[in-house]
């Protein structure tokens, strides 16, 4: 992310001025002979060393020269409308017919979602159930397996797994690369105002739709929650736009919703509904956006992804309950509990004041190793961009993953032996600890049907299902704790490593599971450190039940994997129909979220901070600089590019052709600032030869619905808003000489501007509740910079306003106010001296302003 503008000499002399105390690492680099490379080689080096001896969880403060570059390929998004002449005349009031037409669309992406879910969860359970069924033959469970029947066994279940893992990482790989990860971390960006490029391309959602069930199916520790967001986020934005470049569409259909801001409730709806079709939890999924994606909000949203929600869990629920794996239940028409509530626990047990203290010990648990996890999963990524760098590696990387876990996931339990059936019996009062009844245990394992393998139980029995066995209640006797324990480091150690390999898969059921093991063990020795007896208890002591405590640690563990905390809380509610256990519940997701941001950033937020992706948090990292004592001009990255109100054709071509900024200041003969026009705007009417003037003779006047048939036109070949479009082509050599565009009816008359004396750190502010994209910063009418988010991140203000090299440079370029300036500023009130304007002279290049300003 450059900074200024100069060579690369002085931009290191800058950089090493602000690191000091690391002479080391320098004397280090130029011992390894780094000297003999470029300025900008010995900057990513030393740069490189101090981001190792930094925190894992801290923000780098100075990016390298790839991360800039990176950083700056993003484009951010503006929620804010134009308000030009041209658009003020097309404003109608609000028709009813308008209004009952978004609700439609709502419905129809929370429908839309509710199929989605429904043909992925069917899919997926009718791969897994003869894969297992497969499985449980060929080990013979009437007359216990051989030695050839665990080799065919073993031969089936890693076959399978990886020629289903093989097909997830295949299309990804090979087809399209965007649809890879859970993409919840993408849509978060994009609702904080970043353009994810292919983020919402119909090709993301065909790969990312087959590529999930593939990973899910080939038994990965893998979910498909977060594919399902991503999903119903591609719905939203592809529904009701009524256009696709993809597909080679762009009718008029919808085009009134073809703005950002629609544009952002409808993805935050389908966001919404990809949680309640998943979970079953559409309350949750209104909170999940409200709190982890959407940063801004307005009450009327509320209603809106409500019913979006509603209408995505109706959907799911009602196919569910008609189906299971594909065959059909003859119960259409009824909701039935199974598929309404995911993990629904039918023993109701009462809580006691007692378990707060195991349920603080389980939140501080899910605390540590929900920021274990983060580490070591962003290590992991990061060896894994250095070193998976081939297709081949990264198509085979999940094959051998998946066959190293199946492997393990039926040798061990085989090691570990089998525990006999126990079921329910009494002794007066007191009640016995038994196992669930067999059909739900991996008796296939062993040479008895009254036998069961209790690791096998949990590795063989899918995601979902072994959930529910931690779950399920007064089954002490069905795990023990090292069988717990054992299954904990295995799941975990590969979840980590899973997460981010080149297939579609989600994080949120693989962290449930891992909750509820380790929540389970602290139950388990609970129970050994409590009773005297671990065959039976009292009714008094009912509360100490192992399955309790897993789901406290379910929700503990996502809660310190990704710090949420009132959706999670409904959420959890919501798949588990527990009520009663709110208190423990909301207790450990609390005492998770502290003990968790003690350690690292959530595992989303570290995602994006890994891909360079420039969001703004609502409330600033840590950092030393306190913005309450700079003002908004110290932020500014430089002279900015303006335009004219009437401006010749070849300056705009030159100017579009030369910077990569996205919004230009419009002036008017005096210097003063008449508005903004963006560079989208710009581009479309450069495509429109009516408007020109030329040879005196003025051009046409276009009224708003024109201007969205031509971008319709135009929306195809990408050609408005592209950064590598040949303008001049475009527009024709013809047309160049003596060629004008009156811009004044197309300008935003109401940008936002701040005067040079704002406060920097109610300028953050501003961008995070307004969700701007540009901001205007002027003295006295007059333009004197344009500040974007990228300005206001923590690295770009630190190197600006941390001393050095780059401060004397901005500082030279930004001289104090004098009694000069104001004498003039007072002529300039009178109208009788004009000033110079800061736009480009026609024969002053474009490339000659700061490479950053309005560039986004």
């Amino acid at each position: 992310m450059p900074i200024i503008e100069g060579s690369e000499d002085e931009e290191l002399a800058g950089l090493t001025g602000d690191l000091e105390g690391v002479e080391e690492g320098i004397s280090l680099a130029n011992r390894r002979g780094d000297e003999r490379g470029s300025a900008a080689e010995k900057c990513d080096a030393l740069l490189r060393r101090v981001h190792e001896v930094l925190d894992v969880h801290a923000r780098p403060t100075y990016l390298t020269v790839e991360q800039r570059e990176l950083q700056q390929e993003y484009q951010t998004l503006d929620y804010i409308g134009t308000y030009s002449n041209v658009s003020k005349r097309h404003i109608e009031i609000p028709k009813v017919q308008d209004s009952i037409m978004k609700w439609l669309l709502f419905a129809a992406v929370g429908i839309s979602c509710g199929l989605l879910a429904f043909f992925m969860r069917q899919t997926i359970d009718l791969i897994n159930e003869k894969r297992m069924k497969t499985v449980a033959n060929l080990l013979n469970v009437s007359g216990g397996g051989n030695s050839k029947q665990y080799f065919l066994a073993w031969l089936y279940l890693v076959g399978t797994s990886g020629a289903l893992a093989l097909c997830a990482s295949l299309i990804v790989v090979l087809y399209w690369k965007s649809a890879a990860g859970s993409g919840v971390e993408e849509v978060i960006a994009y609702l904080n105002g970043v353009d994810m490029p292919r983020v919402f391309n119909v090709r993301t959602a065909i790969v990312k739709f087959f590529s999930c069930i593939a990973s899910v199916s080939s038994g990965l520790p893998a979910g498909p929650e977060g594919p399902m967001i991503h999903l119903g986020a591609i719905c939203g934005a592809g529904l009701t736009q009524g256009r696709s470049k993809t597909l080679g569409v762009a009718t008029k259909v919808f085009r009134k919703y073809r703005n950002a801001k629609d544009h952002r409730d409808f993805i935050t709806a389908g966001a919404a509904a990809g949680i309640s079709a998943a979970f079953g939890a559409p309350i949750g999924g209104l909170l999940f956006v409200m709190e982890e994606m959407s940063t801004h909000w307005k009450p009327s949203l509320t209603w809106m992804i409500f019913f979006t929600s509603m209408a995505s869990f109706c959907t799911v629920s009602l196919f569910n309950s008609a189906f299971d794996a594909w065959v059909p239940t003859g119960t259409f028409g009824w909701f039935l509990n199974k598929a309404a509530v995911l993990f629904e626990v039918k023993t109701i047990i009462q809580l006691n004041i007692l378990a707060i203290f195991p349920s603080f010990i389980i939140g501080t648990l899910g605390g540590i190793f929900g920021g274990l996890f983060t580490i070591l999963n962003v290590k992991i990524n990061q060896w894994r961009k250095r070193t998976m760098n081939t297709n081949t590696k990264r198509i085979l990387e999940p094959v051998v993953v998946v066959v190293l876990f199946s492997t393990a996931g039926l040798l061990l339990p085989m090691m570990m032996g089998c525990s006999p059936v126990k079921t329910a019996e009494t002794e007066g009062e007191r009640k016995m600890w038994v196992t669930e009844n067999s059909t739900y245990l991996a008796t296939f394992l062993c040479d008895s049907p009254d036998k069961y393998s209790p690791l096998g139980t949990l590795t063989m029995g899918g995601n979902e299902g072994t959930i529910r066995r931690l779950f399920s209640r007064h089954t002490n006797l069905e795990f023990g704790g090292g069988v717990l324990f054992l299954y904990f480091v295995l799941y975990f150690v590969f979840a980590c490593y899973t997460a981010g390999m080149s297939i579609s898969s989600g994080l949120l059921v693989p962290m449930i599971v891992m909750g509820a093991a380790m929540g389970r063990l602290v139950g388990s020795l609970l129970v050994q450190a409590s009773l005297s007896n671990e065959q039976a208890y009292l009714s008094v002591h009912q509360w100490i039940d192992p399955g309790v405590f897993a789901l406290i640690g379910s929700a503990a563990f996502v809660g310190g994997v990704s710090r949420l905390t009132v959706s999670l809380v409904v959420i959890m509610l919501e798949i588990s129909a527990e009520l009663h256990f709110l208190f423990p519940i909301m207790l450990a997701v609390m005492t998770a979220k502290w003990v968790g941001d003690f350690f690292t950033p959530s595992l989303y937020h570290s995602y994006l901070e890994m891909k360079c992706v420039p969001i703004m948090q609502l409330q600033r990292d840590n950092s030393d600089i306190d913005l309450s004592k700079h003002t908004a001009l110290d932020a500014v990255a430089g002279e900015p590019v303006c335009v004219q109100l009437r401006e010749s054709i070849t300056r705009l071509c030159e100017v579009l052709k030369m910077t990569s900024y996205n919004c230009f200041p419009v002036i008017n003969g005096r210097g003063l600032l008449e508005g903004t026009i963006l560079r989208k705007d710009l581009g479309l009417l450069l495509c429109t030869p009516e408007v020109f003037e030329q040879n005196g003779q003025r051009g046409k006047l276009l009224t708003h619905r024109q201007l969205q048939d031509k971008d319709s036109s135009l929306f195809l070949k990408g050609t408005t808003g592209s950064m590598k479009t040949d303008w001049h082509h475009v527009v024709g050599e013809e047309c160049l000489e003596n060629t004008f565009i009156d811009i004044g009816p197309y300008l935003n008359r109401s940008p936002f501007t701040v005067q040079t004396s704002f406060s920097l750190d109610l300028t953050y502010d501003l961008f995070t509740s307004l969700g701007l994209r540009h901001l205007i910063v002027i003295r006295r009418e007059k333009c004197m910079g344009v500040l974007t988010r990228k300005d206001l991140l923590n690295a770009a203000l630190e190197e600006r306003l941390c001393g050095g090299e780059l401060a004397q440079y901005h500082d030279s370029i930004r001289p104090e106010w004098t009694a000069e300036d104001q004498l003039r500023a007072e002529q300039e009130d009178s109208e009788t001296t004009p000033t110079p304007t800061p736009s480009l002279s026609p024969g002053r290049s474009p490339t000659s302003a700061p490479v950053r300003g309005s560039g986004v």
